[in-house]
């Protein structure tokens, strides 16, 4: 069973483009919010981030800074994206 947070956090990844935005590098929560959106709180993003280590979906490879995994790849896909996003409904 899906739980609210696990879509929230996905969605925000999502949207925020954070796959894409990593790439191959380690990047930690203040770079990725430098780099998709400096309105976001660093601090939140990595709480998000981290529910999402928690599902598989990105390894956290020190404290505050992710990485992207076989799973998280599969974010750059602008149909995968597209398909979360539009399945976001709240």
């Amino acid at each position: 069973m899906k739980q609210i947070h696990d879509l929230s956090s996905l969605h925000l990844a999502s949207r925020l483009n954070v796959a894409e935005v990593i790439g191959d590098r380690e990047l930690s929560a203040s770079e990725i919010v430098s780099k998709c959106n400096p309105k976001v709180n660093p601090d939140k993003l990595a709480r998000h981030l981290r529910h999402l280590c928690n599902l598989h979906i990105f390894p956290e490879v020190q404290r505050n800074v992710f990485a992207n995994n076989a799973i998280s790849i599969l974010l750059r896909s602008p149909g995968l994206r597209a398909m979360i996003e539009h399945t976001y409904v709240f």
